[in-house]
C-alpha cells in the first residue's frame, strides 16, 4: 500500500502535466488563428470596392461579348472620355423639373469649379434671368437623346463633340426641338473623393474627368416654342505662355441670353402634323431610307508622292530673265497656276497643242493650266505680257502615279521695267484690286483686332499669343522665334488643314487669312480658332 500511494500520485503529476501542455499548445494554436483571421480580414478589407469595368457590345442587339477590367491606356481612356461626355451632357441639359438637384450634385463632381460656379448661379431659382426658374414657372420640360460623341483626335485629343436632339413638352405635347453640338474640352485629375461621392460617380475611382463645356452650336429644326432657353456656358483651355511676355487674357465666359419669347405657342395642328408623319421623327434621328444600287469603288488614283512631300512641295519660284525656257510639271486631274508679277497683265497666250492642255486666264496677271484626258506628253506655252515681256514654258504631263510632285502654284519674280507705262499700271482689272491689291490697301485699325483665340496642343509649338483684324492673323512668339523651329500654318477651310502664303514680321508670323488655323512641327500640332463671342439680344 505505500508503494501504491507514491506511484498514483506520480501518475497524477504526469496527467496534469500532459493537460498543461496541451492546454498551452492549444492556446498557441488558437491564437495563431485570430490573427491569420485578423491579417486575413485586413487583406480582405474593404469588402466592398467599386472597380470600372470595359463592356464590349456588339452592333445589333446590344449583346455583351466581352467584359475586362478597366486599364489606363489609350483606347480605354478615349472610350472613357466619349461616355463621360455623353453622360456629362445629359446631365447638363435634361430639364424634368424633379430631378435637378440631384443631377445637378453628379454634374458638380465632373465639371471644373469655375464652371460648376457660374452654372449654378446662373440655373438657381432666385436668379430672375434663370432659364430653370422660367421652365418652372411655365410647366416646360426638355428631354435629350445623344445621337454620337467624338474625338477630335489627333489634332485635338482632348477636345469632343457631342451631337444631340433636344425635345420640348409642355403638359405632355412637344412644342419645339433642335439640333445641337456641343464641343467639350476634357481633361483628367486626380481628386480625393468620399465614399458617398464615389458612388454617385462610380468612374470616380479613376482621376476624375473635368469637362467644360467650350461652345453650342444650334441648328433649330422646328421650333415653334417660346420655351427653347439656351443654356450654354464657355470655358477655355489656353495654354500658358511661355518667356516673359504676357500671357493672353482669358476673356470673360459668356452666357447665352433666352431666346425672346413668341406671341403663341405651336399650334395644335402643327402639333399633329409632327405625330402624322413618322418619317419626320425617323429623319431628326438620322435615319433615312435605304438606297438600292451599285456601290462604288475606290478608284485607286491616289498620288502617293504627296504622302511625305516637304512643306513647300507644289510650290515653284522662279526669277525669269528672258534667257531660259521655264519648265513646268503638270499632272492630270490637278490644275496648275502661274501668277505673274502684280504689274503684269496678260495680254495673249499661245498653246503649242490645244488638245493637249486646257489654258484659263481667270484674272488680269494668272494663268492655270490642266492636262487633257492624255497623259505622257509634252508642249509649250508662250504668254505676252502688257508690259512687253515675253515668257516661255516648257509643259510636261504625267499620270496620277508619277514619283514626281507636280508644280501646282508658280511664282515668277522679274525685274518691273522702269519705262513701265503708266496707262499699263492703271488698267489692272477691277477684280484684281479688290482681293490681292486690297491686302495691301487696307490701312491696319488696331481697333479691329481680336484676341480671343483657344489654342489647344503642344505647348512648345504654341505661339504667346494670336490675333487678327479679320483679315490677317499674327502668331507672336517673342524671342522664342529665334529658339523654336518655325512651324507650318495651315488654314482649316471646311474642316480641311489648307495649306497657305505666311509672312514673317519680327518675332510674328503673319497669315494673310483669318478664321481657323493648325501648326505643324513634325509630331507637334497645335490647334488654333477664335473664341465664338455669343451676344445676347
Amino acid at each position: 500500500m505505500a508503494l501504491e500511494r507514491p506511484l498514483e500520485n506520480f501518475e497524477s503529476y504526469r496527467a496534469a502535466q500532459t493537460m498543461a501542455r496541451l492546454s498551452t499548445i492549444c492556446a498557441v494554436v488558437l491564437g495563431l488563428t485570430v490573427i491569420a483571421l485578423i491579417c486575413v480580414m485586413i487583406v480582405l478589407l474593404p469588402l466592398k470596392e467599386v472597380r470600372p469595368m470595359l463592356v464590349t457590345l456588339k452592333d445589333k442587339g446590344e449583346q455583351v461579348v466581352h467584359i475586362e477590367p478597366f486599364e489606363r491606356n489609350e483606347k480605354a481612356t478615349t472610350l472613357l472620355m466619349e461616355t463621360l461626355s455623353r453622360q456629362y451632357v445629359t446631365l447638363r441639359e435634361t430639364i424634368d423639373l424633379q430631378t435637378e438637384e440631384v443631377r445637378w450634385k453628379h454634374l458638380s463632381l465632373m465639371t471644373g469649379s469655375q464652371l460648376n460656379e457660374e452654372f449654378m448661379s446662373l440655373m438657381k431659382p432666385d436668379n430672375q434671368d434663370s432659364p430653370f426658374k422660367k421652365r418652372l414657372d411655365e410647366q416646360v420640360t426638355r428631354e435629350i437623346q445623344i445621337l454620337s460623341s467624338t474625338s477630335l483626335a489627333p489634332s485635338a485629343p482632348n477636345i469632343f463633340q457631342v451631337e444631340w436632339i433636344s425635345r420640348d413638352r409642355h403638359k405632355g405635347q412637344i412644342i419645339g426641338q433642335g439640333h445641337w453640338v456641343s464641343t467639350l474640352t476634357v481633361f483628367l485629375e486626380p481628386h480625393e473623393v468620399s465614399l458617398e461621392d464615389q458612388y454617385i460617380n462610380l468612374l470616380l475611382a479613376l482621376p476624375l474627368l473635368i469637362t467644360h463645356l467650350l461652345r453650342k452650336e444650334a441648328r433649330m429644326l422646328n421650333n415653334k416654342s417660346k420655351y427653347i432657353m439656351g443654356l450654354s456656358m464657355s470655358s477655355f483651355l489656353i495654354l500658358s505662355s511661355v518667356g516673359n511676355t504676357n500671357p493672353q487674357t482669358l476673356p470673360q465666359p459668356p452666357v447665352m441670353a433666352p431666346i425672346p419669347p413668341s406671341q403663341d405657342l405651336m399650334s395644335q395642328s402643327m402639333t399633329s402634323s409632327l405625330t402624322e408623319h413618322p418619317d419626320v421623327e425617323s429623319q431628326v434621328k438620322g435615319q433615312y431610307p435605304d438606297l438600292e444600287r451599285k456601290e462604288s469603288l475606290p478608284l485607286g488614283a491616289i498620288q502617293h508622292a504627296w504622302d511625305h512631300a516637304k512643306i513647300g512641295a507644289g510650290v515653284y519660284n522662279v526669277t525669269y530673265t528672258g534667257a531660259e525656257i521655264i519648265k513646268l510639271r503638270c499632272r492630270e486631274m490637278m490644275t496648275t497656276c502661274i501668277i505673274l508679277p502684280s504689274w503684269e497683265r496678260v495680254e495673249k497666250f499661245n498653246l503649242g497643242d490645244p488638245s493637249s492642255f486646257k489654258i484659263e486666264n481667270p484674272k488680269s496677271n494668272i494663268i492655270t493650266i490642266q492636262p487633257q484626258e492624255f497623259t505622257g506628253l509634252d508642249s509649250n506655252l508662250i504668254v505676252i505680257g502688257a508690259s512687253g515681256k515675253v515668257y516661255s514654258f516648257y509643259l510636261r504631263s504625267e499620270g496620277y502615279n508619277t514619283n514626281h510632285v507636280p508644280d501646282l502654284a508658280v511664282y515668277i519674280r522679274v525685274a518691273k521695267p522702269a519705262n513701265l507705262s503708266s496707262s499699263i499700271s492703271n488698267t489692272k482689272s477691277i477684280d484684281y484690286k479688290q482681293k490681292d491689291d486690297y491686302l495691301e490697301e487696307v490701312p491696319f485699325d488696331p481697333s479691329n483686332l481680336n484676341f480671343n483665340f483657344t489654342m489647344a496642343g503642344d505647348k512648345e509649338l504654341a505661339p504667346h499669343r494670336v490675333y487678327s483684324d479679320g483679315i490677317r492673323t499674327w502668331f507672336d512668339y517673342g524671342e522664342e522665334i529665334k529658339k523654336k523651329g518655325l512651324p507650318a500654318v495651315y488654314a482649316v477651310i471646311d474642316g480641311v488643314d489648307t495649306p497657305i502664303n505666311v509672312g514673317r514680321e519680327g518675332t510674328k508670323i503673319v497669315a494673310q487669312h483669318s478664321g481657323s488655323f493648325t501648326l505643324r512641327n513634325g509630331q507637334k500640332v497645335v490647334c488654333i480658332f477664335p473664341t465664338l463671342q455669343e451676344v445676347s439680344e
